[in-house]
């Protein structure tokens, strides 16, 4: 758990709570299933949406809320993927569920559920602490004023034993073991210093007030079908219309302040072919920015303590991930709970609209997302998206509506090197299975976050050694640190200046002869090899 020869700082300094929990299949030697737990937690958020709204509208006006929650784009494509972010929102509704209950009725099981999931949100997420503080502060505050003390230490009294059993697990969860190793190994609490500062917001509150600006144009987030809608009937995109906005209005005011790129580098852009329809760039729909920040608003000024208190925690955890962090195109992951956490307040501010066919024409609305989100994902398609778009907009069935499906593409699941292809930009994954001797030891250089999952998959008996990162940097890996292995394998990084053609033999080469932003997606043959030493 605490490593130290990694390719990739993040492989050894970031929580691997929710991330080990997929180890449950791993440990079979296949990738089926690796999205149960994040099913799960979809699951979860689904239900724990209608009772934290039902706790404070009717069952109706609940049933709607918990449709407009399971109807975030993002959140549905969360729900086949691997990200930790949905995980830890789960843990954010647990907690606020638990939080009301203690209000109501202190008592041992809610407040022990309580410490669990804030320890356990800490092993998911190192950004979880942007809510555990205020959470912790804000709700011990409203606890005292309502009960005082007593119940607690009577609590304490009374139920020692769970307390003592409880208290190593929450240490566990807390990851004090991993930020004191790496501080003690890396420099610093999160990692090494150089990539902490890279990944921090170097503007203070102006840096904050501007990525909030950005975050909110981005959270206006209409989906492609209004797009396509827009264009269809005026010949103009929405989403291009809001992006010259920012250029014209905003960007000359806010520059470049708070944002990790220069616009330049990485532009402001909400939509390219499509707007948000892969994991990495949707938000929540038109019901995450007309619904929910409103409802967050509204009980700040009107709910009651508890939705006041839910409505202060979220907003001052979006405040703080704004100011610590960068502003970066796919920083959406990190609002998750902000969205979701917020189904109590919308419940409540959705009773003033309780009229049936106003609940009824939200909730065909939240379905028809949820159903479009389902068969519409960049990274995991059941429809071909640019052929549908093009079909409605000509009225007519377009070649590639199902060829362009992932079940066609995947050979209906059994072509499990597809998305190893479609990274790489060629079969390298297969071809170093079938070259490297058994029980050999894999020596493994890398950069840009690049993919070891398939190596380690299909050739368990590999013994595959990152090389430190600090010591990948071509001649510099000496004879001395090459010792002992059989190969070399260069990921995401050319061969050649780490060949030497009197000690070596280069068995692999991969060489790209174009830009990656040159080719589409997939067919971009990244720069690696393999070097038998």
């Amino acid at each position: 758990m605490l490593l130290t020869n990694v390719t990739e700082y993040h492989q050894a300094v970031f929580p691997v709570g929710g991330d080990i929990l997929s180890h449950l299949f791993l440990r079979y030697y296949t990738d089926y299933g690796l999205a149960t737990i994040s099913f799960l937690a979809f699951l979860s958020i689904g239900f724990g949406s209608y009772a934290l709204s039902r706790n404070h509208a009717s069952s109706h006006v609940a049933w709607t809320v918990m449709l407009i929650v399971i109807s975030f784009p993002l959140l549905v494509r969360q729900a086949t993927g691997t990200k930790p972010d949905i995980l830890a929102t789960s843990v954010v509704i647990l907690c606020f569920l638990c939080a009301e209950r203690l209000l109501h009725r202190p008592n041992l099981r809610d407040g022990l559920l309580v410490v669990l999931g804030l320890g356990f949100g800490m092993s998911i997420k190192t950004t979880f602490l942007a809510f555990l503080l205020p959470f912790v502060l804000v709700f011990a505050c409203l606890f005292i004023k309502r009960h005082g003390l007593g119940p607690i230490f009577q609590i304490l009294k009374r139920s020692w034993l769970p307390i003592i059993f409880v208290v190593p697990m929450v240490l566990v969860f807390s990851q004090i073991w991993l930020f004191l190793h790496n501080h003690n190994h890396w420099g610093h609490w999160a990692g090494p210093t150089g990539f902490v500062n890279f990944h921090r917001n170097q503007d203070g509150l102006g840096g904050a007030v501007a990525n909030l600006v950005r975050y909110g144009m981005q959270s206006l987030h209409l989906m492609t079908p209004a797009d396509v809608l827009s264009e269809w009937l005026s010949g103009e995109k929405i989403s291009d219309l809001l992006e010259r906005a920012y250029e014209l209005v905003l960007y000359p005011v806010i520059g470049d302040t708070g944002a990790l790129w220069s616009h330049k580098i990485e532009p402001f852009e909400l939509s390219d072919q499509s707007w948000g329809d892969s994991e990495n760039a949707a938000w929540f729909g038109p019901f995450g920015f007309l619904f929910v920040i409103p409802a967050l608003v509204y009980t700040l000024m009107c709910g009651s303590a508890y939705l006041r208190m839910v409505s202060i925690v979220l907003v001052v955890y979006a405040v703080v991930l704004s100011w610590q962090f960068p502003w970066t195109p796919w920083n959406c992951r990190f609002f998750v709970p902000v969205f979701a956490g917020g189904a109590g307040c919308l419940g409540h501010w959705l009773t003033r609209w309780q009229t049936s066919w106003r609940l009824k024409s939200m909730q065909i609305v939240a379905l028809s997302i949820l159903v479009y989100c389902c068969a519409i994902n960049q990274d995991k398609p059941l429809l071909g998206l640019r052929p549908l778009m093009q079909g409605v907009r000509q009225f007519t069935h377009v070649p590639g509506l199902i060829e362009q499906s992932i079940w066609v593409q995947t050979d209906w699941g059994r072509d499990r090197h597809y998305y190893a292809r479609r990274y790489y930009g060629n079969n390298r994954v297969k071809e170093f299975i079938q070259v490297v001797k058994p029980n050999a030891r894999v020596a493994v250089v890398s950069q840009h976050h690049g993919w070891l999952f398939h190596y380690l998959l299909y050739r368990p008996d590999v013994n595959f050694i990152p090389l430190h990162v600090k010591d990948s940097t071509g001649k510099a890996l000496s004879t001395d640190m090459l010792e002992g292995f059989d190969y070399l394998l260069c990921i995401n990084l050319a061969c050649d200046e780490f060949f030497i053609p009197e000690k070596h033999e280069l068995l692999l080469e991969y060489k790209p002869d174009k830009q990656i932003w040159e080719v589409p997606l997939g067919e971009y043959v990244s720069p690696g090899g393999l070097i038998r030493l």
